[in-house]
């Protein structure tokens, strides 16, 4: 794949982001904030807003995930505060377990699971249902 391309695509608004995971490739620790980091604030390709809703919102109204993908009242709160000075992808393929710098703090279900970025070790992930 061509950087212009990605970069091309990127800017549609039905093009969500997403990560398949895979062991030993990057992106399973850092796409969103490569996405943040390069995209956003260096190449100002997209703003921030699309960035988040292309991440988020987009995700869960495509795949009919109900009450999740926004802050809104009786959703579940999953939220990330980030530094938008400092979040970066660290991960690489010579590295790629490396975690993102730059998350400040971390909600999953409302529970919080980074605090002023450390792991707090509470395990608050479910598997979400459609």
């Amino acid at each position: 794949m061509k950087e212009e391309d990605l970069e091309r695509f990127m800017q549609q608004d039905f093009v969500m982001t997403g990560s398949d995971g895979s062991t030993g490739h990057p992106c399973k620790y850092g796409t969103y904030s490569l996405k943040l980091r390069k995209y956003v604030y260096e190449k100002k390709l997209i703003s921030l807003a699309f960035a988040i809703r292309t991440s988020s919102g987009l995700v869960a109204e495509t795949f009919h995930v109900k009450d999740r993908g926004l802050i809104q009242t009786g959703y579940y709160a999953d939220v990330i505060v980030f530094d938008e000075a400092t979040i970066n992808a660290r991960s690489t393929f010579e590295r790629p377990r490396e975690l993102a710098e730059g998350m400040r703090y971390v909600f999953v279900n409302g529970e919080m699971v980074v605090e002023d970025s450390r792991y707090t070790g509470l395990l608050a992930g479910r598997v979400v249902k459609r």
